[in-house]
């Protein structure tokens, strides 16, 4: 139902977040790491107001939560910028 499908996307949205977070520690880029941190953070305090009614804030999430989702994919793209050059 629409319940199981929010929750599925909030998780699914959330855990590659802390995956790349611990990757980034690991390639000691911390302040990316602390960054994408900051923004995951952001996004529980949304997903968990999406949560409490999935059908009726949808948008109000697709508007304020996925943008800072794409957002932790560019501070993640900086900081391979950053491994890479490191790397060479």
């Amino acid at each position: 139902g629409v319940d199981g499908a929010a929750r599925t996307a909030c998780w699914m949205m959330a855990l590659p977040q802390v995956g790349v977070i611990l990757a980034l520690i690991a390639w000691q880029q911390p302040v990316h790491a602390l960054a994408i941190g900051f923004l995951l953070l952001v996004q529980l305090v949304l997903m968990d107001y999406f949560l409490a009614a999935p059908r009726a804030r949808a948008l109000f999430y697709s508007g304020f939560g996925v943008p800072l989702f794409v957002s932790g994919m560019l501070v993640s793209a900086f900081a391979l910028r950053g491994v890479i050059q490191a790397a060479t």
